[in-house]
């Protein structure tokens, strides 16, 4: 919270500006000085809660259901020219298809 109320890097930082988020002043904030749910090891707790929610999801939706490709699917991913990861340069669409489950 300190960085946060510091005028050194946010101008008047005690009045409630949400017009300094906006897309035009975005590019007058200093990288790394806006930390809306902390850093590192103490960060904010619901963002860990989040990822676990979504890792649940997936287990549950994959346990249920196979990926499989569509009509729409391109098996080649082609990565973007101004891309450094691994991102396509499109969308990839896949399936749901019910997985038959057999006991043992």
């Amino acid at each position: 919270m300190a960085i946060h109320r510091d005028a050194n890097y946010f101008p008047q930082p005690e009045k409630f500006n949400p017009e300094r988020f906006s897309e035009e002043n975005r590019g007058e904030i200093l990288p790394g000085t806006y930390m809306p749910f902390g850093t590192g090891p103490r960060k904010c707790i619901g963002s860990k809660l989040a990822l676990l929610e979504i890792k649940l999801l997936f287990f549950h939706l994959l346990s249920k259901f196979d990926l499989v490709p569509t009509e729409n699917t391109k098996i080649r991913v082609e990565v973007g020219p101004n891309q450094f990861d691994v991102n396509g340069a499109t969308n990839t669409f896949l399936g749901l298809k019910p997985r038959i489950v057999t006991s043992l």
